[in-house]
């Protein structure tokens, strides 16, 4: 797993661990014998997915913890209500009371709970699940299944099948109640982890159009020594290290207690604008660069498709996200980032406040033109015009600046 944004050494051993039982576990060979399948049931997989706690992680770690985890599972196209379960199980980590969490927790560790959101009666991973959380009245409950009639069909993508819900107007059971939660809240955390999916997908698009193009011979040559493919796999590249950078970030700000609201919606905001359509784009160019082969029912890239376009299908289009991003910032929401520099970041920190003092009282225009003489303007260009500051030195310039 490539390194990235606000991610630990911890993170990518996590994401290696996922990874590896996936490929132990054949999930995406799990999905493929589900997509040509009727049945609707619970993945083979599920006990040994509760038996490597991997279900009960959102009641265990931080939700970037369960984000890293998501995009792995993402990558082996994990089916069933694995995805819904994650979601659900990290609204009730925040929301149940410590009676229904350690409920919960019980039948995440031994596979015997599985759960979805209903959301206008529509449930994520089909009707195998053995408990829904529902709004109605005005506030959420944790439910048992048989309580909401499900029905389910298969849709766009056949690995994870689609149910309805028909909810009752009300339940006697208040044991189940999520008192706080909020319809913005589901939509958010459903977004986000969705996105992380959408992240996981674009890197094994990613991942299996580099390695047919090192394999594959076209006049004598790797197709990948063509320029139209390089530069293909170099854009799709890009795109899966933004759509992780986002989604990491939107995850660090829920994970922050000092984020507030419109910060939260900003970041998922933007990691779905950018996470979503990555798994689309990367999806279709990986069928391009897999070419005939790519276009077949045998090869697996049409079911990473399948699952991108159903993600964008629940969550609306890139440009919806990318507007309601411009009205969060023009709202006043602002991502600010922090990290602990290294001790070295001191010994620049004495010059660049000597130089700063000087223009703290001064307009934008004057601060720029009274710096540029000095190279603090613009200390990532070389001498004379800058500094030739290197990253650690420009961050301490930075975090002066925002002190004037």
């Amino acid at each position: 797993m490539a390194d990235g944004l606000g991610v630990s050494a911890e993170h990518d051993a996590l994401a290696d661990a996922v990874s590896g039982f996936a490929a132990q576990a054949q999930l995406t060979a799990e999905a493929r014998r589900a997509a040509e399948s009727d049945a609707d049931l619970l993945p083979a997989s599920w006990s040994a997915l509760a038996a490597q706690e991997l279900l009960a992680l959102p009641l265990d770690g931080s939700l970037l913890d369960v984000c890293v985890a998501v995009e792995a599972l993402g990558r082996a196209l994990a089916s069933g209500p694995t995805l819904s379960t994650l979601i659900a199980a990290t609204l009730i980590r925040r929301h149940g009371s410590d009676e229904l969490r350690a409920r919960v927790e019980s039948g995440l560790r031994d596979g015997s709970f599985s759960v979805a959101v209903a959301h206008d009666g529509l449930l994520l991973g089909g009707a195998s699940v053995s408990h829904v959380i529902v709004e109605t009245g005005g506030r959420w409950q944790v439910v048992d299944a048989t309580a909401v009639g499900l029905t389910s069909t298969s849709g766009i993508d056949p690995t994870r099948r689609l149910a309805r819900a028909t909810v009752p107007t009300s339940y006697d059971d208040d044991a189940g109640t999520l008192p706080a939660l909020t319809g913005a809240e589901v939509q958010e955390l459903t977004a986000l982890l969705l996105s992380a999916e959408a992240a996981g997908v674009a890197a094994w698009c990613l991942a299996t159009a580099v390695d047919y193009a090192k394999v594959r011979e076209q006049f004598g040559r790797p197709i990948g020594q063509f320029q139209a493919v390089k530069h293909s796999c170099a854009d799709m590249l890009a795109q899966v290290e933004l759509a992780r950078a986002a989604v990491w970030d939107a995850a660090g700000a829920y994970d922050d207690d000092t984020a507030d609201a419109p910060v939260r919606s900003l970041t998922v905001t933007v990691a779905v604008a950018v996470a979503v359509e990555a798994a689309v784009e990367c999806a279709k160019s990986c069928i391009q660069v897999l070419g005939g082969i790519g276009f077949t029912w045998e090869h697996d890239a049409h079911l990473y498709l399948r699952r991108a376009l159903v993600a964008r299908q629940l969550l609306g289009a890139g440009d919806t996200h990318r507007l309601r991003a411009v009205r969060l910032a023009s709202g006043g929401a602002r991502r600010e980032l922090r990290m602990e520099l290294p001790p070295e970041a001191e010994n620049f920190r004495g010059p660049a406040r000597a130089v700063i003092e000087g223009v703290r009282d001064l307009d934008p225009a004057a601060v720029r033109r009274a710096l540029a003489p000095t190279g603090y303007a613009a200390p990532h260009l070389p001498a004379p015009y800058g500094l030739g500051a290197g990253p650690v030195q420009q961050l301490v310039i930075q975090e002066e600046l925002g002190r004037s």
